[in-house]
């Protein structure tokens, strides 16, 4: 029994010595409750009247305590120390949840910046047709695949006739929405596939994919009706106006064909159309 008496001790002792102390307190509630018949509640006065005893004693012989507390006490500040720990993780988890929904909120955002700075550097602001820096990107792009899949490919370049006269007649506002209407107006006449662009000024070009220059004159002379019958009120007043058209096609087999001598053809047979008096529409072959 003597040997069970130091063995309870020495389980005693270490609950204030090492690690894993609630483990110890568990074993040691385990071995004496039984042996005396007695209730766990015993046991924890037990442990904490050690420590306070142990205390008076170190105290007595002027011996310095150290952090020695009532077990209890000891398991009171650890279950605080859990909980303000429980409650930081939830902080650092709100935190983090509130981080990462910014994160995705800038992240839209930018997407939505790069889409805005994409529209800006393809697109003309005020008729919000594609730009001449990009019409050129895609007369290549759609030059190549014809090229590959040799297939027609037409180019359309018109100016607006006479148009500074709107401008000094109206005021150049009246010559902003002369050019919004016309852009307008052209969209509406295109199929899903063609191309506009605003090329410079009052002049814009229309690419035609897997277009012949017969239903390329076709579409232009449709076009020019479109706008020749047009109006355009700005001020009680209606504007009309009239337009100068140059087409070419770009044929299968024309392998050497580049795309600058492509739109020189167009343009040239648009200033032509502009000596003949405006409102026409020339075509240029471009074996010519």
């Amino acid at each position: 029994m003597q040997a069970r008496y130091l063995r309870w001790a020495t389980m005693l002792a270490s609950i204030y010595d090492g690690t894993r102390s609630v483990e110890k307190l568990q074993g040691l509630k385990a071995d004496i409750c039984p042996a005396f018949n007695i209730q766990a509640e015993a046991i924890d006065a037990l442990v904490d009247d050690v420590a306070r005893k142990s205390v008076e004693i170190l105290s007595f012989f002027e011996i310095d305590p150290g952090e020695m507390k009532p077990f209890s006490l000891l398991l009171l500040e650890a279950n605080d120390e859990l909980q303000r720990i429980k409650l930081s993780y939830e902080q650092v988890v709100m935190q983090a949840k509130q981080a990462r929904q910014r994160s995705e909120e800038l992240a839209a955002e930018l997407l939505k910046a790069n889409a805005r700075l994409r529209k800006l550097a393809f697109r003309d602001g005020l008729t919000g047709l594609y730009n001449h820096r990009y019409f050129q990107e895609l007369m290549e792009r759609e030059t190549g695949r014809a090229r590959r899949y040799r297939q027609p490919l037409s180019l359309m370049l018109f100016d607006v006739d006479y148009f500074k006269k709107v401008n000094d007649l109206h005021g150049h506002q009246a010559g902003d929405e002369v050019l919004r209407c016309l852009a307008k107006t052209v969209r509406a006449a295109l199929r899903s596939t063609d191309l506009v662009a605003r090329y410079g000024g009052e002049e814009f070009a229309v690419i035609l994919p897997m277009t012949d220059l017969a239903g390329c004159k076709v579409f232009g002379e449709r076009l020019r009706r479109q706008i020749e019958e047009m109006r355009v009120m700005v001020g009680g007043i209606a504007i009309r106006i009239t337009v100068s058209l140059g087409l070419t096609t770009f044929e299968p087999g024309m392998v050497s064909m580049k795309t600058a001598q492509i739109i020189a053809a167009a343009d040239a047979a648009m200033y032509q159309a502009k000596n003949q008096g405006g409102n026409s529409l020339v075509v240029r072959k471009l074996d010519e």
